[in-house]
């Protein structure tokens, strides 16, 4: 039989007071029941004795082997008023107001989903507080797409704004600066300007050397098969690269800037590249190169003949004393007379490699290579650089003349040991057209004659008039 407890004092609940609002002034024995709460189907046990503040009873040892043996009821899920299609575990597919669902891996089955947890398996990324929300709420996560999309472009664009003022600013107060020192100081304005374009030219070019060789690394390509202005500028960019070296020698101890700075400012010809000269500068400085190249042409014939007089045939002996003898006496040789002794020049006599010291030297200067070096290195580099300008000669008539323009004609004259700055175009077209013809008709091991046919065939050709 149930025991049942008798209040020991009367009980009036006021008016206003509902069943989950309970006041009591005095304690009231009751039988231990469960609490219901209204307008709710969860139901708590509750201790079986109430007190007069609202506040719940201590919690003892008895509720809580209570609590653990009786059951907790699950609530029911309430229902959306639209709720979106759920994708299926396991594709990895963003539902559109929530987290995406991991992808389930292959093999692995997906566990059933309970009334409990409509979404199993699913655990939120460890992002933010303010981020950490489930669906139905008022703030959704958003996917980063939606996020990229709506984000408003008004920094960005800004920044940009901004970036661009302060680059025309600085241009304004760069113009500025100019018309100063151009008023002001126009001999150092003069230095400044060459030096800015110098330094723009420059970077130009290392860019185009650096997409030539990234076309050769690409397509696997020698430099003998580029066309003939990759070949050029290679070719150009190795000598500045080469008087630049000494340069970067001399400023590496502290404190040596300031004496770079003097010696590029009084010998520029010998230790700053063509870039870094003036258009006056450029002038002078052909004319010097010319003069000293011109200055070694007798010394090169003379020993060509000392070499000629020791050969054994006779009729070679004979056709190159005549050859010698008639530019000597003023006379420009015809291609049939180089083309007659072309067999001597491959004889152990004239070969490179059989020839003297004093005579290489003399030939490395036609080409501007310095002549204090072993003999075993003049030879080599003498070799090499006449056999690039035989590689130059094929790619320049692949290319064909006419696409040359004046600039080009004449830096092509003048590699080739012409002195281009007293002959007009039409002469230089023509004086190159013959050397081609000779280059094409030689082989490799007849180099000899190419080097030597720098000076037979320019000696007479380029002098300044009286």
């Amino acid at each position: 039989m149930r025991e049942t407890h008798t209040p020991t004092a009367k009980y009036r609940p006021h008016p206003s007071q509902t069943p989950t609002t309970i006041a009591i002034s005095r304690q009231i024995p009751l039988p231990f029941t469960p609490f219901v709460l209204s307008g709710s189907s969860r139901s708590w046990p509750c201790p079986p004795t109430l007190f007069r503040s609202s506040r719940c009873a201590p919690v003892t040892a008895a509720h809580l082997r209570y609590r653990a043996a009786v059951p907790r009821p699950v609530p029911p899920v309430t229902a959306l008023p639209n709720p979106p299609p759920l994708p299926e575990p396991g594709t990895g597919i963003r539902h559109p107001s929530g987290p995406p669902f991991p992808a389930q891996p292959r093999g692995v089955p997906s566990s059933p989903s309970s009334p409990s947890s409509p979404l199993r398996g699913h655990r939120e990324p460890q992002t933010r507080p303010e981020l950490r929300r489930g669906w139905g709420r008022s703030s959704p996560v958003r996917s980063p797409v939606f996020s990229q999309l709506c984000r408003s472009p008004v920094r960005s664009v800004s920044s940009r704004s901004l970036v661009a003022a302060v680059a025309a600013a600085a241009r304004r107060a760069n113009a500025r600066y100019e018309r100063y020192l151009e008023r002001s100081f126009p001999r150092f304005f003069l230095l400044y300007s060459t030096f800015k374009t110098g330094l723009q030219a420059l970077f130009l070019e290392l860019q185009e050397i650096r997409r030539i060789r990234a076309r050769m690394s690409q397509l696997q390509l020698s430099p003998q098969q580029l066309p003939y202005r990759d070949m050029e500028r290679l070719r150009q960019f190795r000598r500045d690269l080469l008087k630049i070296i000494p340069i970067g020698i001399i400023a590496i101890p502290p404190f040596a800037n300031f004496l770079v700075l003097l010696l590029m400012y009084f010998f520029p010809r010998q230790l700053l590249i063509r870039h870094f000269w003036t258009p006056r500068q450029q002038l002078e400085f052909l004319a010097a190169y010319e003069r000293r190249r011109r200055a070694v042409y007798p010394a090169v014939l003379r020993a060509l003949v000392r070499v000629a007089r020791a050969l054994p045939e006779p009729q070679p002996r004979h056709l190159l004393l005549q050859l010698c003898a008639q530019v000597q006496g003023g006379a420009q040789p015809q291609l049939a007379q180089l083309l007659a002794v072309r067999s001597s020049f491959s004889g152990s006599l004239l070969l490179l490699s059989s020839l003297h010291v004093d005579h290489v030297r003399a030939l490395s200067q036609v080409l501007f290579l310095s002549p204090h070096l072993p003999a075993f290195l003049l030879r080599r580099r003498l070799r090499s650089h006449v056999l690039e300008i035989r590689h130059l000669d094929r790619a320049l008539l692949l290319l064909g003349l006419g696409q040359l323009s004046e600039e080009e004609l004449r830096a092509a004259c003048f590699l080739r040991g012409l002195s281009s700055s007293h002959l007009g175009h039409a002469e230089c077209r023509a004086w190159l057209e013959r050397w081609l013809r000779l280059s094409c008709e030689l082989q490799a091991s007849e180099v000899s004659l190419l080097a030597h046919s720098m000076v037979l065939l320019a000696l007479n050709a380029g002098q300044p008039p009286e």
